[in-house]
């Protein structure tokens, strides 16, 4: 039986301490929970926010996960993070966030961070807040999973049509050029980085069909399959095959996880998304067999506020009717 399946009656999936866990966590219908944000002082030295204690260039900061290994957590527009890898004679960056202006500060603070020149950029999926500064990364190798750059070159000029819409008051997101990646893999990947690997893996559709994750040593960049400190974001997403590919995800995952969004965590932490996101499939499943239309559906014991809730929820029943292909 599929693990999502089985998380969705409520069974055990071999790992019987993930129930008493998630159990831990709880203190209510998914709102008050005990911190899931992980202090790394048992990996690397703790420090309040869950990192190694802040790393000073200049006026910005970083944050060293493991040797050479960097965060930076933007609160603009997201609360998003990018990471920073360096190698042997060329460092390698994790997502160009928003806009070709924000990509531009970006760059500027790895100046004083380093003086490698950026080799390697890796997009962790295709949503604007993660690759439309690409552009002003044209001179390094672009990595990304094949579904993130088609999914680029499909809707990304309409997409910037909509953000620059929404955010009128900022133009760079109308000087927004689609720069997809051009490095392109499938399931897995390699690049070697002269002194350290680091390895790239699709575990499968999740909040994208094209979520990809980066694993360097301790640490692993998980992009938006993972979230911190705010609901999942569904519009796109498959909330039924996310339960399993979280699942995959866990197996493979590093002691540090750094998530798109929010606080770096540990795999604790993927034991409590499983059992949310199972929510949405057990919800789904029992409102088609009551006929129920997504907002008739009673959310007293989700773990997402409402408007989360029903977009997961109205995610889930397309995939219950395979209106998705694959």
């Amino acid at each position: 039986m599929e693990d999502w399946k089985i998380l969705l009656e409520g069974e055990s999936l071999g790992l019987r301490q993930e129930i008493q866990l998630s159990v831990c966590y709880r203190r209510g219908p998914g709102v008050d929970r005990e911190s899931e944000v992980l202090d790394t002082e048992e990996l690397v030295r703790r420090g309040p926010v869950g990192h190694r204690m802040p790393v000073k260039f200049g006026s910005m900061t970083w944050r060293e996960l493991a040797d050479g290994v960097f965060v930076r957590r933007y609160d603009y527009p997201f609360d998003h993070n990018v990471g920073l890898i360096l190698g042997a004679e060329q460092a390698l960056v994790i997502d160009s966030r928003s806009n070709p202006r924000q990509a531009d500060e970006l760059l500027a603070e790895l100046a004083s961070v380093t003086k490698q020149p950026i080799g390697w950029l890796f997009n962790t999926h295709h949503h604007w807040d993660h690759t439309f500064g690409n552009q002003r990364f044209t001179e390094s190798r672009i990595w990304g999973h094949r579904r993130c750059a088609a999914t680029l070159l499909e809707s990304g000029e309409a997409t910037k049509k909509e953000i620059s819409e929404a955010y009128p008051d900022d133009a760079s997101y109308r000087d927004v050029v689609i720069t997809p990646p051009t490095e392109l893999f499938e399931e897995s990947a390699t690049i070697d980085l002269g002194n350290r690997p680091v390895e790239l893996a699709y575990y499968g559709r999740g909040h994208t069909d094209n979520d990809a994750v980066l694993h360097v040593g301790e640490v692993t960049f998980a992009g938006d399959l993972v979230e911190e400190g705010s609901p999942p974001s569904f519009g796109d997403s498959f909330p039924i095959a996310w339960v399993d590919t979280v699942g995959r995800l866990a197996e493979a995952a590093s002691e540090v996880i750094v998530p798109g969004h929010g606080a770096p965590v540990d795999p604790q932490h993927l034991v409590v998304a499983r059992f949310d996101l199972a929510w949405v499939g057990r919800a789904a499943q029992a409102g088609k067999a009551a006929g129920l239309r997504v907002e008739e559906i009673d959310l007293g014991d989700s773990p997402y506020p409402e408007e989360p809730a029903r977009e997961a929820l109205t995610r889930a029943y397309s995939e219950l009717d395979s209106k998705f292909s694959q």
